[in-house]
C-alpha cells in the first residue's frame, strides 16, 4: 500500500501511535521515570490525532469486523509489564469514571490497566496498517474511532494525569515535600518563580553563590 493510499489524519495518527505502542511493548526495557517522561510526551499527542481521525471515520458495521492482533493474553500480559514497571506509582483515584454515580468516593484504578485499555485497539489498527490490509483498514479505522469515543479517549485522559503526578509528584502528592532526588521539580520550580538555571537544571542566581543547597525558587 502507497503511502498515499493513507488520508492525512491516518497518517499522523500513526507516526504517533507507532512509538506509544512501542513504548508501552518495551516498558521493561526502561527506567520508570524514562517511561513516564516518554508517556508524557506521546499521550495527549494521541488523543489529538485520535479527535482529528475520528471526523472523517466513518461508523462502524457490526457485520464487518477487522482482525484483532491483541489477544486477552497479550492485554493481560503488557498489564502485568507495565504494573511491574510502576510499582507504588501505578495506584490512582479516579473522580470522573462513570461508576462515580454509585459512589460518593473517588474510585481505586491503576494506570497499567488504563494504559493497557488504551494499548489493545490502537495496536490493532496499527497492525492493519502495517500489514497493509486495504481491505480490512475502513473498519480498523471505524472501530479503533468507535471505540476512541466509547471509552479509551477518556482513560487516555484520565492515565494522563496521573502519569503527570506519578513523574512529578512525591508520595504525598503535593509539592510541599519534594522529593530531593526529582530534577525535574527543580526544573518546575524555577520556571514558576522566573529564576536562572544552567542546563543542569542547577540555580545560577548570584543569591545561590556558594550554597550547598538552594532554596530560592522554593514555592
Amino acid at each position: 500500500m502507497a503511502k498515499s493510499d493513507y488520508s492525512p489524519a491516518l497518517i499522523e495518527f500513526v507516526t504517533v501511535a507507532v512509538p506509544f505502542c512501542a513504548a508501552l511493548e518495551r516498558a521493561g526495557e526502561l527506567r520508570r521515570d524514562d517511561f513516564l517522561d516518554r508517556l508524557l510526551h506521546l499521550a495527549p499527542l494521541l488523543y489529538l490525532k485520535a479527535l482529528m481521525l475520528s471526523d472523517e471515520a466513518e461508523s462502524p458495521d457490526p457485520e464487518d469486523t477487522p482482525p484483532e492482533v491483541v489477544t486477552e493474553a497479550a492485554y493481560e500480559e503488557l498489564k502485568d509489564s507495565l504494573s511491574e514497571l510502576l510499582a507504588e506509582k501505578d495506584d490512582f483515584l479516579e473522580a470522573q469514571s462513570d461508576n462515580m454515580r454509585y459512589s460518593t468516593e473517588p474510585l481505586h484504578a491503576t494506570i497499567s490497566e488504563c494504559l493497557a485499555d488504551v494499548y489493545q485497539p490502537v495496536a490493532n489498527l496499527v497492525a492493519v496498517v502495517r500489514e497493509e490490509n486495504t481491505l480490512a483498514l475502513p473498519a480498523a479505522v471505524a472501530l479503533c474511532c468507535a471505540l476512541f469515543a466509547e471509552y479509551w479517549g477518556d482513560r487516555l485522559l484520565a492515565v494522563a494525569r496521573a502519569l503527570h503526578r506519578a513523574l512529578f509528584y512525591t508520595e504525598t502528592d503535593t509539592f510541599d515535600e519534594p522529593d530531593p532526588h526529582n530534577h525535574k521539580v527543580d526544573l518546575l520550580r524555577h520556571h514558576h518563580t522566573g529564576l536562572p538555571t544552567d542546563e543542569l537544571g542547577e540555580c545560577t542566581h548570584e543569591s545561590c553563590e556558594g550554597e550547598s543547597h538552594c532554596h530560592c525558587h522554593d514555592l
